[in-house]
C-alpha cells in the first residue's frame, strides 16, 4: 500500500511518514475539546451532531 501511495502523491517515504503523522496531530488536538463537548453536551448529542455534519458534508 506504500508503494501506491507513494506514486500517487507523488512523494518520498519521508513525506508519507509525515503524512502519516498528521493524522496523529490532528487527533491529539482534537481531544481536549471533544472531551469539553462530551461534558457538556453528553455523547448522544454530539454524535447525532457529528452525523449530520458529515452527512451534510457529504452532500455538498
Amino acid at each position: 500500500m506504500t508503494r501506491e501511495l507513494m506514486q500517487d502523491f507523488h512523494i518520498s517515504a519521508a513525506g508519507l511518514g509525515q503524512l502519516s503523522g498528521l493524522y496523529f496531530y490532528a487527533y491529539v488536538a482534537m481531544q481536549i475539546p471533544t472531551g469539553i463537548l462530551a461534558d457538556t453536551l453528553g455523547p448522544r448529542k454530539l454524535l447525532t451532531a457529528g452525523c449530520f455534519v458529515a452527512g451534510a458534508e457529504r452532500t455538498l
